[in-house]
């Protein structure tokens, strides 16, 4: 069995795909893409539709990557980004239906 995270942060967005081994996880995919959430935050104290957009999408790209890997489960964890939005609600929404 292997699993992924998606990290959503305040500047990228990453995936780990990684299964068990002996004593440790070995990784099996690795992505990283720039969204840039923290900026956007420092900026409006919110994220706006498009980068939110943004943050779904390359989510959503990920999600399915891990699966056509055979992950399961594929969690999507959010940082800063949920915590200092004032939108950060709708981020964990908007991740959770994608």
């Amino acid at each position: 069995m292997q699993g992924a995270i998606v990290d959503v942060g305040s500047n990228t967005v990453r995936l780990l795909v990684a299964r068990p081994a002996q004593t440790a996880f070995v990784p099996v995919r690795e992505e990283k893409a720039f969204v840039g959430l923290g900026a956007e935050i420092l900026r409006r104290g919110s994220i706006g539709e498009a980068k939110l957009a943004e943050a779904t999408a390359v989510a959503r790209r990920f999600t399915r990557i891990a699966r056509k890997l055979g992950s399961d489960p594929v969690e999507v964890v959010v940082t800063a980004p949920g915590r200092q939005a004032t939108t950060g609600d709708e981020l964990v929404d908007a991740l959770a239906r994608a």
